[in-house]
């Protein structure tokens, strides 16, 4: 695993970044123009049009994520005024992005916070990247195939400023255990996770990103570098104080 990619790379190196996937806002290109969107994600609760219009997916863990770095790169109280803040605009939550998405397309909301794969997912297809609960168990999969790929859709990505927590990314991970007595066969997987085969996977089946430079992706989808240069620099290690991000959704009622 010498040519693991650096960048992510934990300081424990204790596991291997596998894919990227970026926090944009998506929304209904019929109902809104990017330029009535905030430069800013900490900005969206003062945009008061937008109150019963807005998705949010509280429960899911790219939002705790992104809630978990607010916290880390602001302080409890900004993370907290910011979440009571998005309260009093009344946001529709979801279980999981891809009814939300669905429910972007219907017209049910305006904007929704959420990971730009559910959009180029909805708009040019793919596959489910993660389980997201029952309603994306099997007996929808046929829905699924026929929903998929609607690149007329009138959802768009909108990407706040450089540099913006929300643009924020995030990755998924692997790694092997230490106490396993199969660490050769683990190690030899974890390399094919990097290689070209599994990354032009990640890319043209699920839509996202490569972590391997130089990695190609479909045509539709932004440049790699230019959606890095959209995200702030984070720790990704500090993802793992998870349990105050809980609490302070629980006690602002978003959980």
């Amino acid at each position: 695993l010498a040519n693991r990619p650096a960048r992510f790379v934990p300081s424990n190196q204790r596991w291997i970044p596998v894919t990227t996937r970026f926090r944009v806002l998506a929304y209904n290109s019929d109902a809104v123009s990017p330029e009535d969107l905030p430069a800013s994600v900490l900005d969206l609760p003062e945009h008061t049009q937008f109150e019963g219009r807005v998705g949010w997916t509280p429960a899911y863990s790219s939002f705790q994520d992104f809630v978990t770095a607010l916290r880390a790169t602001t302080s409890r109280d900004t993370a907290r005024t910011w979440l009571n803040g998005m309260q009093t605009l009344n946001p529709k939550a979801w279980a999981s992005n891809t009814p939300m998405v669905r429910a972007l397309e219907a017209g049910e909301i305006d904007v929704a916070l959420t990971n730009h794969y559910y959009v180029l997912r909805l708009k040019y297809g793919g596959a489910e990247g993660e389980y997201e609960g029952e309603e994306e168990g099997e007996e929808h999969e046929e829905e699924e195939e026929e929903d998929a790929a609607r690149a007329s859709a009138p959802v768009e990505m909108y990407h706040f400023e450089k540099g913006d927590l929300g643009n924020l990314a995030l990755v998924t991970g692997a790694g092997a255990l230490r106490a396993s007595d199969q660490s050769e066969a683990a190690h030899r997987f974890l390399r094919f996770l990097l290689s070209e085969r599994a990354q032009s996977f990640a890319a043209t089946q699920v839509n996202e990103y490569p972590v391997v430079p130089g990695a190609p992706v479909p045509d539709y989808m932004m440049p790699a570098e230019k959606a890095l240069k959209l995200s702030p620099e984070f720790e990704l290690e500090r993802l793992q104080e998870m349990d105050p991000t809980l609490e302070l959704l629980r006690n602002v009622g978003a959980l």
